[in-house]
């Protein structure tokens, strides 16, 4: 078997794997036989078998499993009859197609060589995929590298911005972690107002001590005036405790204040600011 065959088709080797295990009906099987080499895995179970039965002291199979795996077996390496010869009415030849190529010690693999075929589906083209870590996993690795930047969110009051807070603060709480070296970070939540994606969402601005002021004189002279870095749009699920991750649009340098206002669903490319919270870096 050629490894220039194989598929990488998670759809195709999962086809390819059931057909040599249990076989296909129709449609499958029209789909796995249009490759130019369907028989990658039946192959493959004979190079198995053959490893498997070198081996000594493998435990009996249980019992139900056994028959099971040898109907297979005996299935696969029955011989087929040849195919009766087609005629062609226009010149009244007689073509003759080729006889299947078959493993003739298959039958006596026994069980082996089915289990093979599920060995080879499951092990070797379908390993275990190693699931991605959680956000809060990411998180708190995240926290551990030295450099790390956290500050808390204040409320509009607390930082100097309104005399009380926004109507979606209910009482929050969180915190912003930010890597500067690497512009990874991720916003917590607790007690930001959850949201309806079709009517409203949270949108974060970076602003960036490396970048020019005065773009936006509306708001003064000083780094509120730039044109910040949009830090991606995100919605809230719950009142409670959530994690979000920061996706920047462009490389921050030195981040200096970050800011969540309420924009139309989709998010804006200037916004009004209508700010719900503001974390500041010293």
């Amino acid at each position: 078997m050629s490894v220039r065959n194989l598929p990488t088709d998670d759809q195709i080797l999962d086809l390819l794997a059931l057909r040599a295990a249990e076989g296909l009906d129709r449609d499958d099987e029209v789909h796995a036989v249009s490759l130019d080499d369907p028989g990658v895995f039946d192959a493959a179970a004979a190079v198995l078998a053959i490893g498997m039965t070198a081996r000594d002291g493998i435990e009996p199979m249980p019992p139900m499993l056994r028959q099971r795996l040898e109907a297979l077996a005996e299935d696969f390496a029955t011989p087929v009859p040849a195919p009766a010869p087609i005629v062609s009415t226009a010149s009244s030849r007689t073509l003759h197609r080729p006889e299947p190529a078959r493993v003739p010690w298959m039958a006596s693999a026994g069980w082996l060589a089915a289990a093979a075929c599920l060995i080879l589906a499951v092990v070797v083209w379908n390993p275990p995929r190693t699931p991605e870590p959680g956000i809060d996993a990411r998180l708190a690795a995240l926290e551990m590298k030295p450099g790390v930047v956290k500050t808390d969110w204040l409320s509009l009051d607390a930082a100097g911005l309104s005399e009380s807070p926004h109507a979606y603060d209910k009482n929050l709480k969180g915190q912003i972690v930010w890597d500067p070296q690497t512009n990874e970070g991720y916003m917590v939540f607790e007690g930001l107002a959850s949201n309806d994606p079709s009517a409203l969402q949270y949108q974060l601005w970076i602003f960036d001590a490396d970048r020019p002021t005065g773009q936006l004189p509306q708001y003064g002279e000083g780094i509120l005036s730039q044109r910040p870095v949009d830090g991606g749009v995100f919605d809230i699920p719950t009142d409670g405790r959530v994690v979000v991750p920061i996706t920047p649009k462009l490389s921050v340098g030195k981040a200096a204040v970050f800011a969540v206002t309420v924009e139309p669903p989709g998010g804006v490319v200037v916004s009004d600011r209508d700010i719900v919270a503001v974390a500041m870096v010293n």
